[in-house]
């Protein structure tokens, strides 16, 4: 295998994605062959239009000969038409299974684009899942809240439940015989992208350890239907016969503990000993200068190991033109818990995805003070493995690039960081807090021998600072 990273090179696919080469390369030859016979057609037929004009169309045995090689190369050029599309469709084509697994946003059947679920928790298949798990659902586009969510007529949260006729969670049976249905709680993130299923119930496996969830006609906030023409998407994953109730610790932090002078454009991160619930955050953290509570978004990243706060007042632009949010000049900051209800729901306060909730104890997250000044040094790539253009690289080696300084973790995601080839692949950002580092990985499927790949790293990723990454920089 031969790797490039930040170099544009043709990605060829060998063993199992030596279809979609093939495709491609059959389809560029028969619409080769295509065009040449069709010249040779419309050769053919100038010169038996010439005999016609002539009177000599069934005079002479050439006018015979011209008559029937017109035919046999119009049959040709329409036979090798047909083969050429039927090359390219394959080129997209995908096997299908009877529960598809959700490793893309989009998947291409037919040569139609069709939106499917982007990640899940549970992932398909996975195993030993502590009972009082919940599930979620991660989309890159807005969904149709009705789809997902009933929130029985009324604007009180407390009430909202899964939707029934949409999403339906079964224990035991199969995938195609529906077992003990389990009642389910439901909620969101504002932006609707994010869902969270809470079973009324801690998940109990009574003999049956296999739980089914399926969701049927859902769709976006502007009509679009997911899962193709059945709308149907199903998946199963396997409980233990415990329950998970370690609470989650602060791990790290930017800034650090009391640390000074930060620049205004710092945002703000923490990482954390396990995956945190993404919808739980603006319910149970507060920011604050003094005694003025600072507006913002919280943003959980893929892996859910790191979430990260930004201002939403704006004081510049970056080099991207885009606008970059500040905290106060000479503020002087406060990450606090809130105290909350453990039993309200939607659920309240700082939790894991097992519902596990933050010690009440740790009031204080995270203290520092603002400075008078901004931070507009461009990031960059100070480090990747494997190597750029190296080759023979094993197929399991990992796909990295390490920053010069904390990356933006929500800046990372598939539109971002790209890696090339047919296999899929997700990149995740993990935050050396003590050398204020951060690492991008791309996990992928195990790579194939002579294969090439190229890796992509956009300006679109950003600092903690909220600069761009310098793409002219680097190994």
């Amino acid at each position: 295998m031969t790797f490039g990273l930040l170099f544009p090179v043709p990605a060829m696919a060998a063993g199992e994605y030596v279809r979609p080469t093939l495709a491609l390369v059959l389809g560029g030859c028969f619409a080769f062959a295509t065009v040449g016979v069709l010249l040779q057609a419309i050769q053919t037929g100038r010169a038996l239009r010439q005999l016609s004009n002539e009177g000599e169309l069934e005079a002479t045995p050439e006018a015979v000969v011209l008559k029937r090689n017109t035919i046999l190369w119009t049959i040709g050029a329409v036979v090798l038409a047909i083969a050429t599309i039927i090359a390219l469709n394959w080129r997209v084509l995908r096997k299908e299974t009877e529960v598809p697994a959700p490793l893309a946003s989009t998947e291409r059947i037919g040569g139609v684009k069709i939106l499917t679920v982007d990640r899940q928790y549970p992932e398909v298949d996975a195993d030993l899942i502590p009972l009082n798990t919940s599930v979620y659902l991660w989309f890159t586009l807005p969904m149709d809240r009705k789809t997902l969510i009933d929130d029985k007529g009324t604007t009180v949260p407390s009430d909202d439940e899964a939707a029934g006729d949409h999403v339906r969670m079964w224990r035991g049976g199969s995938a195609t015989s529906v077992g003990q249905l389990i009642n389910i709680r439901a909620r969101s993130t504002p932006d609707l992208k994010i869902f969270a299923f809470d079973p009324i119930s801690p998940f109990s496996s009574g003999g049956n350890s296999k739980i089914f969830v399926e969701l049927r006609g859902l769709k976006t906030t502007d009509g679009q239907p997911l899962f193709g023409q059945e709308g149907i998407y199903r998946w199963s994953f396997t409980v233990a016969q415990n329950e998970d109730r370690i609470a989650p610790t602060l791990q790290g932090s930017f800034p650090k503990l009391n640390a000074q002078d930060i620049p205004a454009n710092a945002g703000i991160q923490l990482g954390w000993s396990e995956a945190m619930d993404p919808i739980s955050f603006s319910s149970g953290v507060q920011v604050r200068n003094g005694t003025s509570l600072i507006a913002g978004a919280w943003t959980v990243a893929e892996g859910e190991r790191l979430s990260e706060f930004f201002p939403t007042a704006t004081c510049a632009q970056n080099q991207c033109r885009r606008n970059i949010g500040c905290f106060p000049f000479g503020g002087s900051m406060e990450l606090t818990t809130l105290v909350v209800d453990g039993q309200a729901y939607p659920r309240q306060g700082v939790r894991d995805l097992h519902g596990n909730i933050i010690s009440a104890a740790a009031q204080t997250l995270l203290r520092y003070t603002v400075g008078r000044r901004l931070e507009q040094s461009l990031p960059s790539i100070v480090a990747v493995e494997p190597l750029p253009n190296s080759s023979s690289v094993s197929a399991d080696v990992p796909v990295s690039a390490l920053f010069s300084t904390i990356v933006r973790a929500g800046s990372v995601d598939k539109r971002s960081v790209r890696l090339g080839g047919d296999g899929d692949w997700r990149a995740q950002v993990e935050t050396n807090f003590k050398t204020s580092q951060s690492r991008i990985r791309i996990f992928h499927q195990p790579l194939l021998k002579n294969q090439i790949l190229q890796g992509l790293v956009a300006s679109d990723v950003e600092d903690i600072y909220q600069n761009c990454f310098a793409q002219c920089k680097g190994p």
